[in-house]
This record gives structure tokens, C-alpha cells and sequence, in this order.
């Protein structure tokens, strides 16, 4: 029988919609508080004819995780070239 390989999820940010379709992963968090659901609604809702944007409640903390993921992501590929001895900066 053969075995079956799972790749899990990489991010290729060279496609303009991936970075928020990670920004939406990071903010599940947020999104699922009552705030968050509140503002969802707000903002999927079209009969609201009132501009929702980002607010200061649910979204900073995705930003945060975000950048904390880029970085990460910066740290592992500088790891990886490390590893394969091409060294170099991230």
C-alpha cells in the first residue's frame, strides 16, 4: 500500500492574495470574540452603508502575529541556507 505524503500549508507571497488570506488565519483569534463577530457582521452585512475599516480592538493582534510570522519565516529560510552552508544574511 502506498503511503500517503500531507504537505502542510506554505505561503507564497508572491500572489498579491495570500498575505490576507494569512492576516485572516492570524485573526481567527479576534474574529471569534463577541467584538469580533460584532465587526464581522458590521462589515459583511450589505445593507450597511457605513465604511467599516480595521479598528484598534480585533486587529492589532493579528498585525502583530503577522510580523511575528514574517520573521519568523526570515529566521527559517536564513537557518535553512545556514544549514546547506550558503550562509548570507536573511
Amino acid at each position: 500500500m502506498a503511503a500517503l505524503w500531507h504537505r502542510g500549508f506554505t505561503a507564497d507571497y508572491a500572489y498579491d492574495y495570500t498575505c490576507m488570506e494569512t492576516l485572516q488565519g492570524l485573526s481567527a483569534a479576534e474574529l471569534t470574540t463577541v467584538d469580533g463577530r460584532k465587526w464581522r457582521t458590521a462589515y459583511s452585512d450589505p445593507a450597511n452603508t457605513t465604511r467599516v475599516g480595521l479598528d484598534d480592538t480585533i486587529w492589532p493582534g493579528a498585525f502583530e502575529r503577522m510580523a511575528y510570522q514574517y520573521q519568523a519565516d526570515r529566521v527559517a529560510r536564513a537557518l535553512a541556507r545556514l544549514a546547506q552552508g550558503e550562509g548570507g544574511a536573511p
